[in-house]
């Protein structure tokens, strides 16, 4: 059976699609991979998010999909309404091919998007994919699939979730290939072949820096070791995700040499990888013997240097250090906040002296480092339950963090399914969540002037200016509204300028 997978993420890493290709390959059916990264993001004046294409994208699309017998489309929440636009092309061109919907917001989101598509798939989609593409070749009921919702006619089937598979070593490695795959380039607005210089061209570029010099520009393999998380943050999808198995193991891992046989592949196929980024949510979640095994086995195969993120619970400097002698390069840690109160809000409750400890150990080994070592910590502002007290504990904590580091800075999105979605609904505070969560991104930011002091010191401002700058009595002045304008403006030069090199190419 022929299939096409649609993937409007903004690169090309998009492991999902990547994932249920390799699997349907591996069962013997043809699949098409269409990746329709938009790196520009589509802005408009009031910065909001809109995913769009011409209708000559749309054109083509249709005429390289006409021969398929079923069109899978994979979404996060700010991607549907570019699904959206997607599927209504795809109707009006060839109506005759079915549309399922799957991934992060089909999931959360199941009645908004079964109006839409003909198919949706909620939670981990590997079994049930397959099932209904099985089931489509014979011709049998595809009303009754576990993880599917079905529409035919008027009439909705909702089944409940295929549960978790905790043999993650039953799926092959991410199809990333350039056979069957397809890439949308923006600039000439057109869909082509994939080639392995456009793979190369357009993949993420890794760009780590430090007091002791830069890595320069390279090329950026991204996967996952794990699935899950082992927190279940009140603001984050896995919060969502948990909540769909119930008493089912959550954190589950690759075997190490699966693992591996991925990396030596890209190695053998992908020589222009400088640098591999493990994605995971937890990277460090397993245990020390592992951790070590692995960091044995990756040196002797493989050899990069990589990168990884982690959260405090796991972290240690045992794990650490084996990792090191692997070749990590890079660690990335949510810190989000530093206010007890909000902390507890996000069911973070207790890391606060977690976080100080890791990024004291991160701090000394950027320190002992013989080669650049680049640490990157999140922050979430934008939180409606927060006061200027509650943000400015978090500013002086990062002011007060040892070490050299870089910053995330996060606008809080209410994501559907989480907890903090439903206290903001049951609040009152979501009037229209079309604006304030679909085309929201975690990079729109309110404009104020703590939020101004955070992109201080991602820009690394030297923290003894900054230290003057959250005294208590320059914030109560300088917070005023009457000075909004000055910090509004700032915001909006920062991001055209930001804009003006993805526009034109550069």
């Amino acid at each position: 059976m022929k299939i096409v997978l649609i993937s409007p993420f903004p690169t090309l890493s998009a492991l999902g699609v990547r994932g249920l290709s390799s699997w349907l390959k591996q069962n013997g059916h043809q699949v098409q991979v269409f990746h329709m990264a938009r790196p520009s993001m589509e802005f408009s004046d009031k910065l909001e998010y809109r995913l769009q294409y011409p209708d000559k994208a749309y054109d083509q699309l249709a005429e390289l999909c006409k021969d398929c017998q079923l069109i899978g489309i994979s979404l996060f929440t700010q991607h549907y309404e570019g699904a959206l636009h997607i599927t209504e092309a795809l109707k009006k061109r060839i109506p005759q091919i079915p549309v399922i919907w799957g991934g992060i917001h089909p999931t959360v989101k199941p009645d908004e998007c079964i109006e839409h598509a003909d198919f949706i798939c909620r939670g981990e989609g590997e079994e049930s994919l397959l099932e209904l593409v099985t089931r489509m070749e014979k011709g049998e009921n595809l009303t009754t699939i576990p993880g599917i919702w079905a529409r035919k006619g008027k009439d909705i089937f909702k089944n409940p979730e295929w549960p978790l598979v905790e043999d993650l070593d039953r799926y092959p490695i991410y199809d990333y290939g350039i056979d069957d795959h397809f890439i949308y380039l923006e600039n000439e607005e057109k869909i082509t072949p994939m080639t392995w210089e456009l793979l190369k061209d357009h993949m993420d570029k890794d760009a780590l820096d430090s007091k002791k010099g830069s890595q320069g520009k390279g090329t950026l393999y991204s996967t996952l070791g794990t699935r899950g998380c082992p927190l279940n943050c009140s603001y984050c999808c896995n919060n969502a995700y948990r909540k769909l198995y119930p008493r089912q193991k959550y954190v589950r891992h690759r075997s190490i040499g699966h693992i591996i046989s991925e990396l030596v592949w890209v190695r053998e196929h992908m020589p222009w990888v400088t640098m591999v980024c493990f994605e995971d949510d937890s990277f460090l979640t397993a245990s020390i013997e592992e951790i070590q095994e692995f960091a044995r086995l990756y040196k002797d195969n493989v050899g990069l240097p990589f990168r990884c993120l982690h959260e405090p619970l796991t972290f240690n400097l045992e794990k650490m250090n084996a990792l090191l002698e692997a070749g990590l390069v890079g660690i990335q840690m949510g810190i989000e906040t530093a206010a007890p109160n909000t902390l507890k809000m996000y069911n973070r409750g207790g890391l606060g002296k977690k976080i100080m400890e890791a990024a004291q150990i991160l701090a000394d080994v950027s320190k002992t480092s013989q080669k650049p070592f680049y640490i990157l910590y999140d922050l979430i502002i934008d939180n409606p339950w927060e006061t200027d007290d509650d943000l400015l504990e978090t500013v002086k904590f990062v002011v007060d963090l040892p070490g050299n580091f870089h910053l995330n800075i996060f606008s809080l999105v209410f994501y559907p399914g989480t907890e903090l979605y439903e206290r903001a609904k049951r609040e009152g505070l979501l009037t229209d969540e079309t604006k304030q969560i679909y085309r929201k991104t975690p990079d729109i930011k309110k404009q104020t002037y703590i939020s101004f002091l955070l992109m201080l010191l991602k820009k690394r401002v030297p923290h003894f200016i900054l230290r003057p700058l959250v005294h208590p009595a320059v914030v109560k002045v300088l917070n005023y509204k009457r000075f909004r304008w000055i910090y509004q403006s700032i915001f909006k030069t920062i991001h055209i300028l930001r804009q003006v090199p993805q526009r034109t190419g550069i």
